[in-house]
Parts: C-alpha cells; sequence; structure tokens
C-alpha cells in the first residue's frame, strides 16, 4: 500500500498562483495535426475557476492572469465600464485604478487604491474652486435620484480625503 505524504508546509497562495499562471503559459492540448493551445487555455481557465468557486475562494483566473473577485453586483458595475468621463487623465487614472483593484497582489492593489486618489483629487475642484464645496455638489447631485446614496458617498469622500493626505504628505503618516 502507497501513501502519499502530504507536506508539513503549504505552499504559500503566491508561489500556487504563480504556478497556475506560468501553467497557463505553455498548457497545450494534442489534436490530430499539431496542438491546440486556445482549447487548451479554455478548459485549463474552466477548471482552475471550478476549483477557486468550488473552495470558496475570491479568485478568478482570466486571460491567463489570477484577479480576485468581489461581490457579483460591484463587478459587474465596475467591469460595464459605461461611465463617462471627458477629462481623458481622470478616465485614464480610473482604468489603471480599476485594473490595479482586482491585481491579487497587495502592493498591485495599493498602488490602485492611490490613483483613485489621484482621481478623486482631479474630480474634487471639478464643481468649485474650494474643493470641500465642490466634493459636496458632488454628493448632492449624485444623490439626487437616490438619497439613501448620500450618507455613503460623504463616508467614502472622507476617506479618500484621509488616504489622499497619508499618501501624498508625509506629515500625516505619523499620526
Amino acid at each position: 500500500m502507497h501513501f502519499i505524504l502530504w507536506p508539513k508546509v503549504q505552499p504559500g497562495k503566491d508561489i500556487t498562483f504563480d504556478l497556475i499562471e506560468f501553467f497557463f503559459k505553455f498548457i497545450s492540448i494534442e489534436v490530430e495535426c499539431g496542438f491546440d493551445r486556445g482549447r487548451a487555455t479554455l478548459q485549463y481557465t474552466i477548471r482552475v475557476n471550478q476549483l477557486f468557486e468550488n473552495f470558496r475562494l475570491s479568485y478568478k483566473l482570466e486571460k491567463g492572469n489570477i484577479k480576485e473577485r468581489h461581490s457579483g453586483l460591484m463587478d459587474k458595475t465596475i467591469a460595464a465600464d459605461d461611465f463617462i468621463i471627458e477629462d481623458k487623465d481622470t478616465y485614464h487614472l480610473i482604468k489603471i485604478a480599476v485594473e490595479k483593484f482586482y491585481d491579487r497582489k497587495s502592493d498591485e492593489q495599493s498602488i490602485g487604491l492611490e490613483k483613485l486618489v489621484d482621481a478623486f483629487q482631479r474630480v474634487s475642484s471639478w464643481e468649485d474652486e474650494n474643493k470641500k464645496i465642490s466634493v459636496g455638489k458632488i454628493v448632492a447631485n449624485l444623490s439626487l435620484v437616490q438619497p439613501e446614496l448620500k450618507p455613503i458617498l460623504e463616508a467614502e469622500s472622507q476617506s479618500l480625503v484621509g488616504y489622499g493626505k497619508y499618501i501624498h504628505d508625509p506629515a500625516h503618516r505619523n499620526g
């Protein structure tokens, strides 16, 4: 009788995820006249995502990269990308923020948050030169249709202001 020994130390998720991404790059299925990489990567992606789901892990393999999965509603809303922003720099910052938001690496997620804060700082002067007044006007406009969003938007804008102070002003980092 043979037994498989389970390792005493489990590899970290970064090593495991790196391996999954590595295999995606080189996987192929043998077919009659060669190899079919497209079919192999599709089957591999489906199977890996099934494993994530079976073990209730909030990740997904997408185009060879493992990304963090969030709530279904939030993922659909963010992925819809149907918002219109005329300022190309702000639009670019938000696109980068969203891309980094789904990255599995926390340092990339931090970069995404920094880009979101930068975009917020740009937007916060669109309605008035005084950023506090401008943010108040923006929140008021956004909550016209759904007034219950107003306290949430106010709290989130305050969080972004606080985080902006933290990342852009070293004096705020210590206290």
